[in-house]
């Protein structure tokens, strides 16, 4: 708290030395900066009245070479801000965006051009003028190709497949999310590089991208009676799971040469013989059990909140690890069995599967899937178990 009151004064005390002939940019940078101080102290006022001096000030410089950086700190810093006024900071956003991208359009700026028009989609999506925010997305879409930014790219597909999927226009949407992480592949070595200030995992960035492809997958494999395309869409759902895996290892390891010599048990030409590769992927209000048998991919829904999940999970580790209650985990365990395992025993019998492979997701992989229990048997006592990552 002293280090930052010593900043404030030390801002303060700079713009107070500026005179008429100091260069706006100079006293925008520095307006600019106390308001990230401000933000750091949680003094929201003060950081809405340093926007507000330099949105002022950058209005009557807005041909300065710095100016289009300026204008998308600006919105920056306003997204940090708690919504006091709504609706207030949501038309300052779209005036310093709209404006940006006159001034981007004007130097033929196409990538920040790109930008702004994609950062004016999502304002005009978040107050469901959705067609309106298609047509933005996809001009900022076009700009983006026209510079090949893959980094534009992902965010403006992913941000497509969002606004399609409101419009229900499913086919359309999973087209879009798979564009995303098409260009989401292709700047992979970037993932790992760290954000000066900001320590987000893989799955706390772009988890959500890869999930909501996912589900959409599922729910359209579910509804279709075309044992073809239910196949088809269920690979791809699989694909979309690996691929989010992958990508949280290398982010994980800090390098992406950690999954390059990792088999893919999914495209794999290996035969496996009476073993099932068992995919539990956690969706907010269920869990869909993606199972790999020898002949084909089978899909079981179980209605169970992510939420309720985690919860059981944490419960179950906690009694695992208290050596005065040797049995307190039983209760948990056969829950977390009943989950998991029942929905998908009718078939595991049936194909005499004696091998279980388990590709387990986020905290599944803190429990040990071997101790399920059915109120009889542990599961390792039923099947041999493996775990890949």
């Amino acid at each position: 708290s002293g280090e930052l009151d010593k900043a404030t004064q030390y801002f303060n005390d700079a713009l107070n030395l500026m005179t008429p002939q100091t260069m706006p940019a100079i006293k925008v940078a520095t307006l600019i900066n106390l308001t990230r101080v401000h933000l750091f102290s949680r003094q929201f006022q003060q950081a809405r009245d340093s926007i507000q001096q330099a949105q002022l000030t950058l209005n009557t410089q807005a041909e300065h070479r710095q100016s289009l950086n300026f204008y998308f700190q600006l919105d920056y810093l306003i997204q940090q801000l708690p919504p006091a006024n709504q609706q207030s900071q949501l038309n300052q956003r779209v005036k310093l965006l709209q404006t940006a991208q006159l001034i981007a359009k004007k130097r033929n700026n196409q990538r920040a051009d790109s930008n702004a028009l994609g950062k004016l989609a999502q304002l005009y999506s978040s107050t469901s003028q959705l067609n309106d925010a298609l047509l933005l997305n996809n001009q900022a879409t076009h700009l983006a190709h026209q510079v090949t930014d893959a980094n534009l790219l992902y965010q403006w597909y992913w941000q497509a497949g969002k606004i399609l999927k409101q419009q229900n226009q499913i086919d359309l949407s999973i087209n879009a999310y798979l564009q995303g992480v098409h260009y989401l592949q292709q700047i992979r070595g970037q993932w790992i590089k760290p954000v000066a200030g900001i320590n987000l995992s893989f799955r706390q960035k772009l988890g959500a991208l890869y999930f909501e492809l996912a589900d959409l997958l599922l729910s359209k494999a579910r509804q279709t009676n075309n044992v073809e395309q239910k196949s088809k869409l269920l690979k791809q759902a699989l694909l979309t799971v690996e691929q989010f895996k992958t990508g949280e290892l290398e982010d994980y390891f800090n390098d992406e040469c950690v999954t390059a010599s990792e088999t893919n048990l999914l495209n794999s030409q290996i035969e496996l013989p009476k073993t099932a590769i068992i995919y539990p992927v956690l969706l907010k209000n269920r869990i869909e059990l993606l199972v790999k048998f020898p002949s084909d991919i089978k899909q079981y829904k179980v209605s169970v909140s992510l939420k309720k999940l985690s919860r059981s999970l944490r419960f179950f580790r906690k009694k695992l690890q208290q050596l005065h209650s040797p049995k307190g985990y039983l209760t948990h365990s056969k829950r977390l069995y009943q989950w998991l395992i029942t929905p998908i025993l009718e078939d595991l019998q049936q194909q005499q599967i004696d091998t279980l492979v388990f590709a387990p997701d986020s905290l599944l992989r803190t429990i040990p899937m071997a101790a399920l229990h059915d109120g009889k048997q542990f599961l390792i006592e039923q099947y041999a178990i493996s775990v890949i990552p």
